[in-house]
């Protein structure tokens, strides 16, 4: 409780959890333990504002990270939890679990996961969950992350009885041979996926993501009662996006495999969409408004901001404040603008690319 601005970085923590006996239905299975919690599914407690960076985190109990609370920053980390676990029933069959959970009430909200692998989660105990990453809250920023050779979908926002996974903004990632796990028969076996079992799970964002070779080929999947989804500038299944190197066997151990960094030919070169546009009048200056600042974050006080790009301008510069009522940016340097002009994190080229890596960058290596 009230555990805030803390920061784990360079650790590598894994096999914590166990499979029991459920003790209510006293025949099936109940998965406990997991890796890192922060916060409370349904009381918020004061536990932001943390830093979780440069970490392998893997197996897992339930889940390897539980995060319920807002503010917190995730990123470049590696994150696993292949079957390890032994059944008490047969010691030879074993079980995995969820890698990324999030609940907790529409009040816990505005994490940032970035630059992050999601891989190999298995199939648990109990239920289906064997999701790269599980968010059952609103307006958190997911990008530059890669999930791949999950049980179900890389990516899910389940709305529940007590939770909203609303206006989640989804974009700059790769989603890769996700639902690959063949027990698991079902609709969450897909790239991505959105569900409703509660209050409508609405607004949420899907831009600029690579889906290919998941599921059947299903790139999203979007349940009843899921309205208003922004869908837009996705690689979904249509083709070879040309990564350089998913030939090479995978494993749980080699994290840096399948590389998804885009080869020189690939066809998602300069034809990413841009996050929003400008909404005040052109001039300059250093703040501006946009037609949604929820695409960025400055920085919440634990790390620094952004850094933005206009269309057709090679300047780059820092965010350092954010007001998401009036969805005023304001910027390190003066900044030249037209009305009308589109706004993304910086890139190369004519355009962003799609997917989590623009064409040039560097893959981050686990080694």
């Amino acid at each position: 409780k009230n555990s805030h601005h803390n920061r784990l970085q360079r650790c590598r923590i894994g096999r914590t959890g166990y499979v029991r006996i459920d003790k209510k239905s006293k025949t099936g299975l109940d998965d406990k333990g997991g890796i890192l919690n922060i916060g409370n599914w349904f009381k918020a407690d004061g536990s932001d504002y943390n830093l979780i960076e440069d970490n392998v985190l893997f197996k897992g109990g339930h889940h390897v990270m539980e995060l319920d609370t807002s503010f917190n920053v995730i990123r470049n980390n590696y994150f696993h939890s292949e079957r390890w676990m032994p059944s008490p029933k047969d010691p030879n069959k074993k079980y995995g679990s969820r890698l990324l959970g999030g609940g907790g009430l529409a009040a816990q909200q505005r994490n940032l996961i970035e630059n992050n692998r999601f891989g190999f989660a298995g199939e648990p105990p109990d239920d289906d969950g064997a999701y790269g990453v599980e968010m059952s809250n609103p307006f958190n920023i997911m990008r530059r992350n890669v999930m791949y050779h999950n049980g179900t979908a890389g990516i899910a926002l389940n709305t529940k009885k007590h939770w909203q996974a609303s206006n989640n903004y989804i974009y700059f990632n790769t989603f890769y041979l996700n639902g690959v796990d063949k027990v698991i028969s079902n609709y969450h076996k897909s790239g991505l996926s959105i569900q409703n079992w509660g209050k409508i799970n609405r607004g949420n964002v899907i831009k600029n993501n690579i889906f290919f070779k998941n599921f059947k080929g299903r790139a999203l999947f979007i349940g009843r009662k899921v309205v208003d989804v922004i869908d837009s500038h996705n690689w979904k299944e249509k083709g070879d996006p040309l990564f350089v190197d998913i030939k090479s066997p995978v494993d749980p151990l080699k994290p840096n495999l399948p590389n998804l960094n885009l080869r020189k030919d690939s066809p998602c070169i300069d034809k990413g969409g841009w996050l929003t546009t400008v909404t005040s009048p052109s001039g300059s200056g250093k703040s501006f408004t946009v037609k949604d600042a929820n695409y960025f974050m400055d920085g919440w006080g634990i790390v620094l901001g952004d850094i933005i790009q206009l269309q057709g301008s090679k300047q780059r510069v820092r965010i350092v404040k954010i007001d998401y009522d009036k969805h005023t940016i304001s910027v390190d340097k003066d900044l030249k603008w037209s009305q009308g002009v589109g706004v993304s994190l910086a890139y190369q080229g004519a355009a962003p690319d799609i997917g989590a890596f623009e064409y040039g960058a560097t893959q981050r290596s686990f080694e």
